[in-house]
């Protein structure tokens, strides 16, 4: 693969005509072919069309699948198929997606699935039979209530979890009121665990996590206002952690995150981070906020050990934040939008080591402009944006928040999510951290694919994606697409010659897909390439590799991609502490990625030669330096 040069305009001749270097010793190219399309040989495509399970609620109207869980490969969902939420399985095929009833009857209503040690357990009602815990192996044999609930009040059990062999959940009534509750699996071994608040008052148990077999929960004992609880199963193992919030009616711990087996939580209002071993020595706050200003922390995930949490504060630094557990580790990673007071969204995932989240762009008078998909290592050099979207309107003109992409989930180590763009409306999109392109198009046109407006990530089985998903025809039914194997591999040149890219440069990058035997540059889908994050201005059909065959030609600006972010982040890495400079010259593998006009999904690496001059170079180590990433 030859190494890239930049492609830079002419000072003088006709508009947008650009000339290459070619470096020394090196062939003079033959002139181009006339622009035009040649008849190649069939070439077999790659399927990326995801597949609709069922129509489960026949017509326009949704059954809105929810709940996605795999056990043992089988994948358990929740639908309404007009009759009420039915308790539904499938192996991934049209024809093994089917619902389960029970011994005594088709649900109405479930909620709450949740594998336990290989057995789903949820909450189920049955008309004219009444609500109920139960289980499943997924036949209707083996379908079993664990015990009914009484007619006379609303037992509402929720927050099932489950911790090793036993399910904990919340449940109310009228003589203990919501209390903490397990069951095992049989009807003796469904129990109260403590009456935390005794009497007929709510303890109200809530943000029940499991961190390394001990369930940690908050719950208010009537006395203490809400704090911080854990249970071993036991009544005499279920104890107050500590006291945080002197008074008892103020806002307890809140959004309990298990990072790395410390459990982490935000409390007095969700203005202060805290950790806890599950001692109460050892349960102590990590920020106090800034001056006199509080910290609002949202959005706490765990990524290889370290928590990384967002901070909303008034005129001040909201953005991106981590934490080693210590005051001193705790640090501001980047001011995603500067000023703005808005900043980092949601959702949030962690991909193999690296955060990927969603910002908000907003003017400097605080309108909403659109959202970016951003990822992090935590470094100041590796926090950087991967590709932007165009904000949504609503009848009123106003940007509706759709657009922010939702359900980010990992795929083998692929971001998957579903987004907004003024084409095809909302769809599903995926990204290697360098390249971002739309999968494909469900509800073809700008019609929406996904509802949105969803935190949890989709599920993946041996990669197999589950989509909540319409095709305009039929309402949003469960759809599956086979990730395995989804992009064709493309050959790909970037630069076309010897030498480096200036990445500070505001230049023209030079980027070929070649038609090889088995693929067709000429039937690309222009407008879906994306090379590090930016999309192509101009585009020619050109014999590039000399070899007959015609192929794509396509120019980037250099200002509109990541290759500046990303050599940052290598200069940064490259300085390990040892006194030494880090290189003008770094080496990076960046993808190109779009789709065909079949809707064939391609893919293509090259590795790139990125620099910056002396003097830009040193402003940057001054300002790497300044901001603790060096």
């Amino acid at each position: 693969m030859r190494f890239p040069s930049l492609i830079s305009p002419r000072k003088s001749g006709p508009a947008r005509t650009y000339t290459r270097r070619r470096p020394p010793g090196t062939r003079q190219r033959r002139p181009a072919h006339k622009l035009t399309f040649e008849t190649l040989e069939d070439r077999t495509l790659l399927s990326v069309t995801p597949v609709l399970l069922g129509d489960l609620n026949p017509g326009a109207a949704s059954s809105t699948p929810e709940e996605f869980v795999e056990i043992g490969g089988t994948t358990f969902f929740a639908a309404n198929d007009g009759t009420g939420t039915d308790l539904w399985k499938t192996d991934g095929t049209p024809v093994g997606t089917e619902n389960i009833s029970s011994p005594y009857g088709e649900f109405d209503a479930v909620q709450e699935l949740t594998n336990v040690y290989g057995t789903l357990f949820f909450r189920g009602h049955i008309p004219n039979f009444g609500n109920g815990l139960w289980k499943s192996d997924g036949t209707e044999a083996g379908t079993e209530l664990i015990g009914t609930f009484s007619p006379l009040y609303d037992a509402d059990a929720r927050e099932f979890t489950a911790v090793d062999g036993t399910l904990f959940f919340t449940m109310y009534h009228p003589v203990v009121g919501r209390e903490l509750w397990k069951t095992d699996g049989t009807l003796a071994g469904t129990d109260i665990v403590k009456d935390i608040n005794p009497g007929s008052d709510d303890a109200q148990p809530q943000w029940l996590r499991n961190v390394n077999g001990t369930l940690f929960f908050t719950a208010n004992d009537g006395t203490h206002g809400w704090e911080l609880w854990k249970s071993d199963g036991t009544e005499a193992g279920t104890v107050m952690v500590k006291d945080i919030t002197a008074h008892p009616f103020a806002v307890g711990p809140q959004r309990l995150t298990d990072a790395g087996g410390t459990v982490f939580f935000v409390a007095t209002g969700g203005h202060q981070l805290w950790k806890s071993d599950g001692t109460e020595a050892g349960t102590v706050p990590v920020t106090n906020g800034i001056g006199d200003i509080p910290f609002q922390v949202n959005h706490l995930t765990d990524v290889n050990g370290t928590l990384f949490f967002s901070t909303s504060i008034p005129f001040s630094e909201p953005g991106l934040w981590k934490t080693d557990g210590t005051p001193a580790g705790t640090v501001l990673v980047k001011d995603i939008n500067p000023g703005s007071g808005m900043g980092v969204g949601v959702p949030w995932t962690d991909i193999d080591g690296t955060l990927f989240f969603t910002a908000e762009v907003t003017s400097d008078d605080g309108t909403l402009e659109g959202f970016e998909l951003w990822k992090s290592d935590g470094s100041v050099a590796g926090t950087m944006r991967v590709k932007g979207f165009s904000p949504r309107y609503d009848s009123s003109g106003e940007p509706d928040g759709r657009s922010s992409p939702d359900y980010l989930t990992n795929v083998d180590g692929r971001l998957f999510f579903a987004a907004y763009d003024t084409t095809h409306g909302y769809e599903l999109w995926t990204s290697d951290g360098t390249a971002t392109v739309r999968v494909t198009d469900i509800n073809p046109g700008i019609g929406d694919s996904f509802l949105g407006w969803s935190v949890e990530p989709l599920l993946s089985v041996n990669g197999k994606l589950y989509l909540p998903a319409s095709n305009g025809s039929s309402g949003f039914e469960p759809w599956t697409l086979d990730t395995n194997a989804l992009f064709r591999n493309t050959e790909i040149d970037v630069g076309l010659g010897r030498g480096s890219i200036n990445v500070n440069s505001n230049g023209v990058i030079a980027v070929s897909i070649l038609t090889t035997a088995d693929f067709d540059a000429t039937r690309v889908d222009v407008s879906s390439v994306d090379f590090a994050g930016a999309s192509a201005f101009q585009s020619a059909l050109e014999d590039i590799d000399g070899d007959g065959d015609l192929d794509l030609l396509l120019h980037f600006r250099t200002d509109d991609t990541m290759l500046r972010s990303i050599y940052e982040q290598l200069v940064a890495e490259d300085l390990d502490g040892d006194g030494v400079l880090g290189s003008r010259n770094q080496v990076a593998e960046v993808a190109v990625a779009g789709l065909t006009l079949d809707d064939e999904l391609f893919e293509g690496f090259d590795s790139l030669n990125l620099s910056l001059s002396g003097r830009a170079l040193r402003e940057l180590l001054d300002e790497l330096f300044a901001a603790g990433s060096i």
